[in-house]
């Protein structure tokens, strides 16, 4: 009996230790990794994505702040645009405005760059005060509802009195109404230009509003 008795109990001592043991391996891997599927997802990110394109939310922003860029239009108003008005101080709109470098054909110049988000809505010209305000920006109108990107043909739809001049020095062309210029994708020195010269799917690239 005792030789018969020997082997059942070995085996049964063996199959306890083995429970036990993996028992234990089941409870180090809950407690010892408790954020391994958060750290997962946040190497995802940082492999996929780059800080100059991400936007950082926290948990205690406004809703009100967070604005969906297709919606946002401001107004080009006749002396001012996205609460920037022309003759004022830089400094009133310190908010939107950062310093940088603009290329054109007659050099460098130091301007400040008119942001949203993401989007470079255009830039201001001047070192103190506003001179001038320069529209990129598709989604402002104005109150006449004339839009960079329009067509040439639209906006003599729009405007009874369409005046066009040419710059000498760069040989742009600009659609001229009160304190607004609206630059075309058109090339010409002539002062004034005819009107019916231009092609009427020639667009507005630039819409500027000085003093």
């Amino acid at each position: 009996m005792y030789k018969m008795f020997m082997p059942k109990k070995i085996h049964l001592c063996l199959l306890i230790a083995f429970f036990c043991s993996c028992q234990q391996k089941v409870k180090h891997n809950e407690v010892g990794n408790p954020e391994s599927p958060k750290d997962t997802v946040i190497s995802e990110q940082t492999e996929n994505s780059s800080f100059d394109s991400v936007d950082v939310v926290t948990e205690e922003s406004d809703e009100e702040f967070i604005m969906d860029p297709i919606e946002f239009m401001p107004p080009i108003e006749a002396n001012g645009y996205y609460g920037i008005t022309v003759g004022e101080n830089i400094k009133t709109s310190k908010d939107v405005l950062f310093p940088g470098v603009f290329r054109t054909g007659e050099g460098f110049f130091d301007v400040h760059y008119i942001l949203f988000q993401k989007d470079t809505l255009g830039y201001v010209y001047g070192s103190d005060k506003v001179k001038s305000i320069h529209i990129w920006d598709h989604r402002g109108a104005t109150h006449e509802g004339i839009r960079v990107g329009m067509a040439f043909g639209e906006v003599k739809q729009l405007l009874k009195e369409i005046v066009v001049r040419g710059s000498e020095l760069e040989s742009r062309a600009y659609i001229v109404r009160e304190k607004h210029s609206y630059r075309l994708d058109y090339n010409s020195t002539a002062n004034p230009i005819d009107p019916n010269h231009i092609p009427d799917t020639v667009k507005i690239q630039e819409i500027i509003i000085s003093r």
